[in-house]
């Protein structure tokens, strides 16, 4: 059934969005941030059903191809066990569909299906999602049609089908199969029935939608196509100091930074689009707020920084994305002390000589001799070495998808450090290494020999002093700069 080829187009289009969409970045950008969670898809009873739906609808071949549908990788599917690529088991997904989908749940045209649960949860990646499947579509399967939404800009619009004419072709226009409208009423209301042919010249309808952005979705034997209306979305005014905490993805379509706005991203990806931008004069967006760092801390990395808009209102948006600064490296031990000096030598007696009465004499000391203090200490030894200064962190990407005459508006500051001053680093700055630590101080004099001890005949001798302290140790190399980073406009 045709439904089926749509599943299997719109299952593969997220594993080539990184090439195929490569520079709209829409699918990669889909991807990062999952619509269908844990969260998502349980916060109420007609969010469950909404996904059971889907899940009826699907052709998915594998765990892979229901993650790339944009669904978190935790997220319960065909009551399958965790994880779904070691356990996916195609018996049990039929099975599953036997027992929880209506035969026509599960035959349902899968785009509308996809669109009208993704859209309820988050309109800008229905749209989204839509638009690269349909991208994908017609790049990867020969199609004899083409489809056409024209927004008038307020909630009339106009959907065309029209039949791509193969050369060589004389005769074999595409046959209708399905038409749905979701969210619109369209007149008149039998040219897109079951088994009307699409013309060479075009099929069109005019219709009228809500407040809810419609989506149009065409089956036929020869191709298919689904295309959404923009989403009529409130304008989002951004604080006036937005501190991240995590990445950070929006997309709308129409944001406003406020004059004087401080966005700090502590190095965590920022990736706003835009159809139109307000930028207000004298807001910033840095990677952090410059403090000196903590001793031996290394400095922080910097995420990319991205931003896409079609139109862009204002200016004055500076943006530093600058690696933080490394800490300086502590100081050097101190070293080792001086050896202790020799012992000093004992005083000696000395004895008379008186004849015949030597006998006497040899036990009555006349002086002692003079002894030797003890020997000065050694040098204390050098100071060990400061330790090395931590590495800076790197600085992060800035892409700006913006048109030409408006990129102006945008103020990317290269060649400077995160505290402001000027260095060459040939881009986005990388944070500076840290300093080097002082070396050690020198290690203490070793202390003085002792003396001699005294005698019952003779006093003893003085101590020595103490050594001279050692050298002090040298400083350590200063940290690593981090690496620098460049600025792209697309």
């Amino acid at each position: 059934m045709h439904s089926t080829r749509i599943a299997i187009g719109l299952a593969g289009v997220f594993l080539v969005t990184h090439n195929a969409f490569g520079q709209s970045n829409e699918c990669a950008i889909f991807l990062q941030k999952p619509v269908f969670t844990q969260t998502s898809v349980s916060s109420n009873s007609q969010s469950k059903t909404n996904f059971r739906l889907i899940q009826c609808a699907a052709q998915w071949k594998s765990a892979q191809d229901a993650q790339n549908a944009g669904l978190e990788a935790t997220v319960p599917i065909y009551d399958i066990p965790i994880p779904f690529t070691a356990n996916w088991d195609q018996v049990k997904v039929d099975q599953w569909k036997s027992q929880n989908c209506s035969i026509e749940e599960r035959s349902s045209d899968y785009a509308g299906v996809f669109y009208k649960s993704t859209y309820a949860i988050d309109p800008v990646s229905a749209k989204t999602g839509l638009a690269c499947y349909e991208a994908y579509f017609l790049s990867q399967t020969p199609s004899a049609l083409r489809c056409k939404l024209t927004e008038s800009g307020g909630k009339a619009m106009m959907f065309s089908a029209e039949w791509r004419r193969m050369p060589g072709e004389t005769d074999n226009p595409p046959v209708i199969q399905s038409f749905a409208a979701l969210f619109s009423t369209c007149t008149p209301t039998d040219v897109f029935k079951a088994n009307n042919k699409v013309s060479e010249g075009g099929n069109v309808v005019m219709c009228i939608g809500g407040e809810d952005a419609p989506m149009f979705s065409l089956n036929t034997n020869r191709g298919a196509c689904a295309v959404s209306a923009t989403p009529r979305l409130p304008k989002i005014v951004l604080p006036a100091k937005l501190v991240l905490s995590s990445q950070w993805v929006q997309q709308a379509g129409d944001v406003e930074i406020p004059p004087g706005a401080l966005i700090v991203t502590n190095g965590y990806p920022f990736n706003l689009r835009a159809d139109r931008l307000t930028i207000g004069s004298g807001s910033r967006l840095v990677s952090y707020e410059y403090a000196p760092p903590a001793a031996q801390k290394a400095g922080r990395y910097a995420g990319q920084i991205s931003i896409t808009a079609k139109d862009v209102i204002g200016g004055g948006l500076s943006i530093l994305n600058s690696g933080e600064p490394g800490g300086d490296g502590a100081q050097g031990p101190k070293g080792p002390p001086g050896a202790p000096g020799e012992p000093g030598k004992g005083r000696s007696p000395l004895y008379g000589k008186c004849g015949p009465l030597d006998f006497i004499c040899s036990n009555l000391p006349l002086s002692c001799t003079g002894g030797e203090d003890g020997r000065s200490g050694g040098q204390g030894g050098q100071g060990y070495p400061g330790n090395p200064g931590a590495p800076g962190g790197g600085a992060g990407e800035v892409v700006i998808d913006v048109p030409l005459p408006v990129r102006s508006a945008f103020t990317v500051l290269e060649n400077v450090s995160l505290s402001g001053q000027p260095r060459q680093c040939n881009g986005i700055c990388g944070g500076l290494g840290g300093n080097g630590g002082a070396g050690g101080p020198g290690g203490d004099g070793g202390p003085g020999g002792p003396g001699a001890p005294g005698t019952l005949t003779c006093g003893g001798t003085n101590n020595g002093p103490s050594g001279g302290t050692g050298p002090t140790g040298p400083e350590g190399p200063a940290g690593k700069p981090g690496p620098a980073a460049s600025l792209r406009f697309l």
